[in-house]
């Protein structure tokens, strides 16, 4: 009758040893793991939370298509969507903003935590590390506004707040172009219908003398004749 006699493999875990390891050294492990838990909870304390809220734009064509009505004004999509982000990406805008919208500086300090008495100092740097953008691609004409902030309930706020003011108010200026060009052409028909008038009246002034001169040399004709009757 034959026996069976397991073999083991040195390269085999044993449990056993294992676990009277973890028991001898209990404490090493046990300190090891509240000071990783401590550092944890330190770093979490001292660091200060950081959000991004993105919004994506583009601008609506129908608008477009009302100011394209007006004669000398032609506004692609393109044009108008790339001219939208300059505006949004420079700091002047970004400054007027600030400064004219009044719920801008309080929404921005809620968003930043700023100091208020830190806050004219600080507008641009807010502008600079806070403030990102991506310019409008020929392939789909998405813009893209993104904003770094601290608070997390008033990123979206901020960003809806500061597109929709740059929006308006470069709205305006579009209106105040098309304006521009209604006068500039009303001005134009105004001179050519002016100079029109006055040809017309320098025409009828000359047609009227040589009527008038004609019917001198008639009369004269007319006295000529009835002088030479009366010597006949």
């Amino acid at each position: 009758m034959s026996t069976y006699t397991p073999s083991y493999n040195d390269d085999e875990i044993d449990l056993r040893d294992l676990i009277i390891t973890f028991i001898d050294n209990w404490k090493i492990i046990a300190a090891s793991t509240l000071l990783s838990v401590a550092s944890a909870f330190i770093f979490l304390m001292i660091t200060t939370p950081s959000f991004t809220t993105e919004l994506e734009y583009t601008y609506a064509r129908d608008g477009l298509r009302s100011l394209n009505t007006v004669p000398g004004i032609h506004y692609s999509e393109d044009s108008v969507t790339s001219e939208l982000s300059q505006r949004l990406s420079a700091y002047e805008n970004f400054l007027r903003y600030i400064q004219e919208d009044e719920n801008a500086k309080n929404i921005l300090l809620l968003a930043t935590n700023i100091n208020e008495e830190e806050f004219e100092s600080s507008a641009r740097s807010i502008f600079g590390e806070k403030l990102f953008f991506s310019q409008p691609t020929e392939k789909d004409q998405i813009g893209a506004l993104r904003f770094k902030h601290i608070n997390p309930y008033y990123g979206a706020e901020f960003l809806n707040s500061y597109y929709h003011w740059s929006q308006r108010e470069y709205r305006i200026i579009l209106e105040n172009r098309a304006e521009r060009a209604i006068t500039s052409t009303i001005t134009q028909n105004e001179r050519q219908m002016r100079a029109m008038i006055e040809a017309y009246q320098e025409s009828t002034r000359s047609f009227v003398l040589r009527q008038n001169e004609a019917d001198q040399v008639r009369l004269l004709q007319l006295y000529d004749r009835l002088e030479a009757e009366k010597t006949l």
